[in-house]
């Protein structure tokens, strides 16, 4: 296994914080009281997972900049920082 680049700040990423988002998700339902869950409709869980997942992929095709989240080019912009200065 290769790992990107930059994987020291892939926790930067949206997608990557969707992704953990999802799989804390099902750990913090387990803990929430049943009088809270029963304000949340069983028929949302599915749609709600689908949503977070939906960011996720959106997040991973996103350009999310990189000159504004401190050292060096972000997610996708690897040869941004080539072209200033012309």
């Amino acid at each position: 296994m290769r790992l990107i680049p930059d994987w020291r700040r892939a926790w930067r990423y949206h997608s990557t914080q969707s992704m953990a988002v999802l799989a804390v998700l099902p750990l913090v339902w387990i803990e929430i009281p049943p009088d809270l869950k029963s304000h949340i409709p069983g028929a949302l869980m599915p749609w709600i997972l689908s949503a977070v997942a939906l960011a996720g992929i959106l997040g991973r095709l996103r350009d999310q900049g990189g000159a504004d989240m401190g050292e060096g080019p972000g997610p996708g912009r690897a040869g941004a920082a080539r072209g200033r200065g012309r």
